[in-house]
């Protein structure tokens, strides 16, 4: 509802892209998977981690639990046939890059520019959650073990900067002899991406 958006600070409600970047962190595509520690990718890129219960009714969505579902069949919201709607107890957070770094980086040097991350939606006061930086395939999502320093930042306030992130581990080449195949030659290249996660030491889980 409109009321759940009063807390959210000025900045955010002030800012068409802010505002743009919530919103469509709020609708997911694919299929919703039924088993814990499974996650649905939002349309703004992020991701949210999914709760079920033992009955595997869905319970929660990132940071938000489910408080109603099957809203597409509710008086006032109309047909509904190309989806599905769940109702939730708050605004979910959002990561957004603010500042991204270079695509090109040195070996074993902090990265350049230092990522700077925002948790949009997030309330300042709080406390106890982290933000994780990991080295993926761009291809293939498959992440790097141990490739990064300094990639784990606690969240104070609503942004991290990771101002000490080196590349430690130089993925190995994955470039083998040219193939026909389009999906092997994407599954070959040596393009490499930083993602950013949340992570809550209580809970020991990713939420977003």
């Amino acid at each position: 509802s409109d009321s759940s958006f009063d807390p959210l600070p000025n900045s955010i409600l002030s800012s068409p892209t802010m505002l743009r970047d919530l919103l469509t962190a709020h609708i997911c595509f694919g299929d919703v998977p039924a088993t814990n520690d499974e996650s649905v990718t939002a349309l703004g890129g992020q991701t949210h981690r999914l709760n079920f219960d033992q009955n595997g009714t869905l319970q929660g969505v990132g940071n938000a639990r489910v408080v109603q579902t099957s809203l597409s069949d509710c008086q006032g919201c109309g047909r509904f046939l190309q989806g599905r709607l769940y109702a939730i107890d708050s605004v979910l957070w959002a990561l957004k890059v603010h500042v991204a770094c270079r695509s090109e980086q040195v070996w074993r040097k902090n990265v350049q520019p230092a990522p700077e991350v925002q948790v949009l939606g997030c309330p300042p006061n709080c406390a106890l959650l982290e933000v994780h930086a990991t080295l993926s395939h761009r291809s293939t999502n498959c992440v790097v073990h141990d490739a990064l320093r300094g990639g784990v930042r606690p969240l104070n306030g609503d942004s991290v900067v990771f101002g000490e992130l080196t590349i430690e581990q130089k993925p190995a080449s994955l470039v083998k002899r040219r193939s026909k195949d389009i999906s092997e030659q994407l599954a070959s290249t040596n393009s490499y991406v930083l993602t950013f996660s949340l992570y809550c030491p209580a809970l020991q889980a990713y939420i977003g």
